[in-house]
């Protein structure tokens, strides 16, 4: 059965606040298909580790999800995530620095499961918002 734009909408909500806002990594596993791909190359697995790395160096982080367009099999939505850099990240140590980064996020789904996503942030990064 297909999803409706609205429910895929509703999914790619789940997919982007509960891990990345609010820590729970286990919704990735009920959203994504087993073969996930981020980006080109990176895997489900891949974007776990990459959620668990930031939110040790980011504790408070906040994720809002902006405007949502959807279309075909397709969801696009803008973001923006923001918090404190409070914890070791890639060797670089805590500054107590405030963080912001925005981006647009484009996912695909197949069988009622995302089975990628790709997306496009001109935010600084860390290391250069807190040097």
């Amino acid at each position: 059965m297909a999803l409706s734009l609205e429910e895929m909408k509703a999914i790619v909500r789940r997919f982007a606040v509960e891990p990345w806002g609010n820590g729970n990594l286990a919704v990735l596993d009920e959203v994504c298909a087993p073969d996930y791909v981020i980006a080109t190359t990176g895997t489900l697995q891949d974007l776990k580790n990459a959620i668990s790395v930031y939110r040790k160096a980011i504790p408070d982080l906040k994720i809002e999800v902006g405007e949502m367009l959807a279309e075909g099999d397709l969801v696009a939505y803008n973001w923006t995530m923001s918090g404190t850099h409070q914890g070791e990240y890639q060797g670089l140590a805590p500054t107590g620095k405030p963080l912001k980064t925005t981006g647009i996020t484009i996912v695909r789904f197949a069988n009622g499961k995302i089975v990628n996503d790709q997306f496009e942030s001109g935010s600084p990064s860390l290391e250069q918002q807190v040097s």
